[in-house]
C-alpha cells in the first residue's frame, strides 16, 4: 500500500501545517484527496500519486540552496499540485 500512496500526502500535510494550522491542513489534504478520487472515477483512470502530489523529492546535491524546481509532465496537473518553474 505504501508503494501506491508514497509519502506525498504526509509531505503535503506537513507543508500545510507549517503554513497554517493542523485543522486547515487536514481539510486541505482531504479536499485534495477527494478531488483525486473524483478524477479517478470520472475519467476511469488509475490513481497516480505523482499527478496528485508531484514527484518525490530528490537529493539536493547539485542544486542551489532554496531551489525548488518542480517537474510536471505535460497535462498532469489534476488539481493544481504542479506549477511551472519560474
Amino acid at each position: 500500500m505504501d508503494d501506491l500512496v508514497g509519502d506525498g500526502p504526509q509531505r503535503y500535510y506537513q507543508r500545510k501545517v507549517a503554513q497554517t494550522n493542523p485543522s486547515v491542513a487536514t481539510k486541505a489534504l482531504a479536499c485534495k484527496l477527494c478531488k483525486a478520487v473524483w478524477h479517478v472515477w470520472n475519467d476511469q483512470t488509475e490513481y497516480d500519486p505523482v499527478r496528485v502530489f508531484g514527484p518525490q523529492p530528490q537529493s539536493t546535491s547539485g542544486r542551489a540552496a532554496g531551489s525548488q524546481e518542480r517537474v510536471c509532465p505535460s497535462g498532469t496537473d489534476l488539481i493544481g499540485s504542479c506549477s511551472p518553474s519560474p
